[in-house]
C-alpha cells in the first residue's frame, strides 16, 4: 500500500532530519537507527537487517512496526536467510514461532483449506474429483473445447493462437471446521493451454504465456469465459 511520496535526504525537512530520518519510502520511514513500516503484519522479533546483518528488534504497534537496529551487538550474519531469529510473527493466517534456526507454524482456525477439486463437464456441471482420475495432468478430450484466441500487442500486431480449455471447481472451508457446510468459498476457473507463446514477452528470453487459468463465472459457458479473458486480461 502506497502511503507517502518517495523522498530522499535533500527533500526531507530539517526538523525530520534532526530525528535521524534519511529517506521516505512508499509505506515506510527510514532513520539512522532503523525504520518504521506501516500496515505491516504483527510481529515481535529479534533478527537481523538484510543489508548488513545488523541485529534489530521489531515491535508491532497496531498501525506500524517499529524496527530498531542494535549495533552494540557485535555479531553479524552475511547470510541473513540462515541467521537465528527469536520471537513470534503472524502472516498468511498463520502464527510463526522462531527460536534460533528452528521455527514452528500454527494455522489459525479461520484459515481456508481446500476440501474439493473437481473436473467440470463442458456444460459446467461437475463430473468427478481430480483424485479419482488416473492422470490428473492429462484430461480426456471429452472435457475440452478448442477455440481460436486473438491477442493484440501494444505494437498493434495481433497474435492468433489455438486455445484448448477445460473447467475446474475448487471449494475451501475453515481449516478447523471443515465438517461444517458453511462458511465456504467456491471458485471456478477455465484452464487454458495455448499452442504457442502469447503476450508481449513472446519470443524473448523471458518467454510468453503458454498456459493459465481464468475466472469462470456462474451462468457462463466456457467459451464466454474465454472471450471475456481475451478482452480483459493483459499478458
Amino acid at each position: 500500500m502506497k502511503i507517502f511520496k518517495e523522498r530522499y535526504s535533500d527533500e526531507i525537512p530539517m526538523i525530520f532530519k534532526l530525528l535521524g530520518m534519511k529517506r521516505v519510502c512508499d509505506s515506510s520511514l527510514e532513520f539512522k537507527w532503523g525504520y518504521i513500516s506501516f500496515f505491516s503484519t504483527p510481529e515481535l522479533c529479534l533478527d537481523h537487517t538484510y543489508e548488513e546483518g545488523v541485529p534489530r528488534i521489531c515491535i508491532w504497534l497496531l498501525l506500524f512496526n517499529l524496527n530498531i537496529e542494535l549495533p552494540f551487538i557485535k555479531q553479524r550474519y552475511e547470510d541473513v536467510n540462515n541467521s537465528p531469529r527469536y520471537g513470534v510473527q503472524y502472516h498468511n493466517k498463520t502464527l510463526w514461532w522462531h527460536w534460533g534456526l528452528k521455527y514452528w507454524s500454527y494455522y489459525m482456525p479461520w484459515d481456508w483449506d481446500m476440501v474439493r477439486h473437481d473436473l467440470l463437464n463442458k456444460d459446467g456441471s461437475i463430473c468427478c474429483s481430480f483424485d479419482d482420475l488416473e492422470d490428473r495432468y492429462n484430461i480426456d478430450d471429452e472435457f475440452k473445447e478448442t477455440y481460436s484466441y486473438h491477442y493484440c500487442l501494444k505494437s498493434g500486431e495481433t497474435q492468433t493462437r489455438t486455445a484448448t480449455i477445460h473447467g475446474e471447481e475448487r471449494e475451501w472451508r475453515c481449516r478447523w471446521f471443515k465438517w461444517l457446510p458453511y462458511p465456504r468459498m467456491i471458485k471456478r476457473v477455465i484452464h487454458i493451454d495455448f499452442d504457442d507463446e502469447v503476450g508481449e514477452r513472446s519470443g524473448s528470453w523471458k518467454g510468453g504465456v503458454v498456459g493459465m487459468s481464468a475466472e469462470y463465472r456462474k451462468g457462463e459457458s466456457m467459451v464466454a469465459a474465454l472471450r471475456r479473458c481475451e478482452r480483459e486480461i493483459k499478458l
